[in-house]
Parts: C-alpha cells; sequence; structure tokens
C-alpha cells in the first residue's frame, strides 16, 4: 500500500471511531490513544503525534497481514484497506478465524467475502461500518463518497 492508500485509511478509522488526544480505556482495559498507540508518562498528546502513532500502528498490522497472507499484497488497494481495516479493528488472529471470509478473498469471490463479512460476529458491533467495508469489497471502489453523504442521501 502506498501513502495515499493509508491517508485514506487514517481518514475512514477516524470516521468510523473518533478522534481523541486523550488516554482512554479500550474495551480490553488498556491504557490507549489513537487504538493501541501507549504513552503512560503523558495526558495529552498532539493531533500529529496520534496521527503518526496510528499510522504506525497501521504499517505494523499491514506487515502482520503480509507475512501471515501472501494473498494480502496481490489484492487491489480498496480491498487491501478493507483487511487492514478489519484486521486492526480486531486483530490479525481474529481475522484469520473468519475462515470463509479469508476463503473467498483468496479465491477473489467478492460477492461471497462481502456476504461473510456481514454475516461474521464482527460486523455486529458496528453494522454501518460492516456494511460500507462490505460494499467496499464487493464492488471494489472506496467509500469516500458514501461516507462523505449524510444518511438517508
Amino acid at each position: 500500500m502506498d501513502d495515499l492508500d493509508y491517508h485514506h485509511l487514517l481518514a475512514q478509522l477516524t470516521r468510523c471511531e473518533g478522534f481523541k488526544l486523550r488516554h482512554y480505556q479500550d474495551a480490553g482495559g488498556n491504557l490507549t490513544v489513537s487504538r493501541g498507540a501507549r504513552h503512560p508518562q503523558r495526558r495529552t498528546i498532539t493531533a500529529q503525534e496520534a496521527t503518526t502513532a496510528l499510522e504506525g500502528d497501521l504499517r505494523r498490522v499491514a506487515a502482520q497481514l503480509e507475512s501471515q497472507r501472501p494473498a494480502f499484497g496481490t489484492l487491489d488497494s480498496v480491498r487491501q484497506r478493507v483487511l487492514l481495516h478489519i484486521a486492526f479493528n480486531v486483530g490479525v488472529r481474529q481475522l484469520s478465524k473468519m475462515r470463509r471470509f479469508i476463503s473467498a478473498v483468496a479465491l477473489r469471490h467478492w460477492s461471497v467475502a462481502a456476504e461473510e463479512m456481514l454475516l461474521s460476529k464482527w460486523s455486529a458491533e458496528d453494522r454501518a461500518r460492516a456494511r460500507v467495508l462490505a460494499d467496499m469489497m464487493r464492488t471494489g471502489r472506496d467509500d469516500a463518497v458514501r461516507a462523505s453523504q449524510p444518511e438517508g442521501v
């Protein structure tokens, strides 16, 4: 993935999850800033520090995907971002447990992969996000236009 793809993914994650410059406890009880960057010695960080930490986390997860899922590197950039978004959200190990989804992606059966995403336990946590990512998987097109429009348009 190139820098522009990371920029698109950062923007998408920010739309989905918000952007916090203070520490908070994630669902696992970990002290967190921007989903995974830990700075226990400070109470606040700058927006640039948070963005840098988030991008570093994304690149780390992308490297894990590339090493554990060789097909990841052969996908178009939109579908790479979908896999990276899910892996960042649930972890590479949990993504690997979505066997039917992973198989459909490896076989490039995009409609099946999209349906498997929507049937997964992960999708129940944020149906709107899951629908956008499933559409991206199905079509190979970015969510930028749809995600920037108000609901119901």
